[in-house]
């Protein structure tokens, strides 16, 4: 059985979506090779992972996200790794990701990445700065997402939007699509709604607004909450519940509000999913929207910015909606006849489940992510 490295500047117990990414694909990479991953020590991994796992300190924050500090002992024990394998799997380009990519070139090892995120976008939104300054860091993460991802022989891209916006930035290295899913089977609509509600302290007669993801600058939650205190003046039995960690700020903020629940991390997000009657999400930018299509699977109406997958999968007014980017005014005007409708919201999220379980489910992503790593092998180093 062939040996591959997976080098990652996130990992478990994060609950990031490469970290997401990783945990439900890792065991049927086990299936096909030997598994060992370099990652940063964020805290105790689970048990029972099929993979050697080498943890390398924390650094720096860089997006609101802290990264790897590859010490001299840490970079030699990457070479070692690389060395040892048959096959080197990156998803970052943060200190491991990078590091590992050119070492692997340099030891003609195959070497695939896969594109998690428009990092070009995600730096330079996540900062607060006059625009001049987000220019300049987005020209500067460009220049070096070149130098980084031409050291690939392969870049798999969960849109073929992706793949082709890096070819116009100048990236020549060949890319292939492989589109992340969900496991259909589990994100389900849940059987009691009222049980699932009480769970977070809501009653079934309340209208639950809901978000799952990094409370960050580029996920713009500030659109969302304006929203909702819009709303919440006209529809007393509105109500905001909010998952996922993020800028300590925000947090604080939205612990104050009056009717806003904050579940903070969540191991598992479905019971949040199940309380809620509508999902949003505001962001600036995506590369896919992993929240968005496992709300989609539990069967929720979605309102979302055109980022991410939510272009390729939802038809206007058929399966979910848009707004435009920083309106909030837009996103209450649509969210208004779903806080109405109950039938309304109950037919969108059923198209919704249907989408994602023609186009999206989970294990048809697994197969397609071992054929690529089968062709990168096939391209050598």
């Amino acid at each position: 059985m062939n040996h591959l490295h997976i080098a990652t500047d996130t990992f478990l117990p994060r609950h990031d979506g490469v970290s997401i990414f990783l945990q439900r694909s890792l065991p049927h990479l086990c299936t096909a090779y030997e598994v060992s991953i370099s990652a940063p020590a964020f805290g105790i991994l689970p048990e029972g992972l099929c993979a050697d796992v080498d943890l390398h300190p924390l650094g720096r924050r860089v997006a609101d996200i802290r990264i790897a500090k590859l010490t001299r002992q840490g970079r030699k024990r990457l070479h070692q790794h690389i060395q040892a394998s048959d096959l080197i799997f990156t998803q970052t380009i943060g200190p491991l990701g990078a590091t590992a990519l050119r070492l692997a070139k340099r030891l003609r090892k195959p070497r695939a990445a896969y594109i998690h995120s428009r990092e070009w976008e995600l730096f330079s939104r996540s900062i607060k700065a006059p625009d001049l300054v987000k220019s300049m860091v987005e020209r500067g993460t460009l220049a070096y997402m070149r130098r980084v991802y031409t050291q690939a022989r392969l870049l798999i891209t969960p849109t073929e939007e992706v793949g082709m916006l890096l070819k116009s930035y100048g990236i020549s290295t060949p890319s292939t699509t492989v589109p992340l899913g969900v496991n259909t089977l589990h994100f389900t609509p849940p059987l009691n709604p009222s049980r699932a509600k009480k769970a977070y302290g809501f009653t079934l007669k309340q209208v639950v607004l809901g978000y799952v993801g990094r409370l960050a600058l580029e996920k713009d939650p500030y659109t969302l909450i304006r929203a909702y205190t819009y709303l919440r003046k006209k529809y007393p039995q509105l109500r905001l519940l909010l998952v996922g960690p993020g800028r300590e700020d925000i947090i604080q903020k939205v612990k104050q509000m009056r009717d806003v629940t904050y579940a903070g991390e969540l191991d598992d997000p479905l019971p949040a999913y199940q309380a809620m009657d509508v999902f949003i999400l505001p962001s600036l930018t995506e590369t896919t929207g992993l929240a968005l299509l496992e709300a989609m699977s539990t069967a929720l109406p979605v309102v979302t910015t055109r980022v991410g997958v939510a272009p390729e999968l939802i038809k206007h007014g058929e399966n979910g909606y848009f707004f435009p980017r920083r309106d909030w005014l837009r996103l209450a005007r649509t969210l208004e006849p779903l806080i109405q409708d109950a039938l309304l919201r109950q037919r969108i999220g059923s198209a919704a489940r249907r989408t994602v379980q023609q186009q999206r489910e989970e294990k048809i992503m697994l197969r397609k992510l071992l054929d690529a790593l089968k062709l990168a092998e096939d391209m050598g180093g």
